[in-house]
């Protein structure tokens, strides 16, 4: 979902349009995974969007959909272990002017808090047509439509 660097959640959609590939971020559940087209569910302020993704697609996801297993302490002794490869910019071929900061195709100009959103709701009454014809009227008052 997020890089541990700047948490800006830009990584996977990025990854996914140099793919070309389709993207859903914040995917906090997969309702069903059969065949070529999964359904997903992902989060969104104060509630969650329903997706239904061909395949293949890059998913981000949040830590709502996996709980990490616990380490076994014999599993923490292999791990100590185990060898660190390391590869650089000449072994995946990779010039050096496009990685790092002098690579990103992103820079993040600043940083600001985000205000809390104060949104206002009304409840509109009467028949379907007259709550459709109110609303309409609203949005067109409201400059939306």
């Amino acid at each position: 979902m997020a890089s541990s660097d700047g948490a800006t959640e830009w990584v996977g959609p990025e990854m996914a349009m140099f793919l070309d590939l389709p993207v859903v971020t914040m995917v906090q559940e997969i309702v069903e995974c059969d065949g070529p087209v999964w359904r997903v569910k992902a989060s969104v302020e104060h509630g969650y969007r329903l997706m239904q993704v061909q395949l293949p697609a890059v998913f981000t996801v949040t830590r709502d959909l996996n709980t990490p297993r616990t380490l076994s302490f014999s599993g923490i002794i292999k791990a100590r272990k185990k060898e660190i490869s390391q590869m650089g910019s000449d072994e995946l071929g990779v010039s050096a002017e496009s990685l790092g900061l002098k690579g990103s195709p992103t820079i993040v100009s600043g940083l600001s808090p985000q205000e809390e959103n104060k949104r206002q709701a009304e409840i509109i009454d009467g028949s379907r047509d007259e709550k459709a014809d109110l609303l309409v009227q609203k949005l067109v008052d409201a400059g939306v439509l």
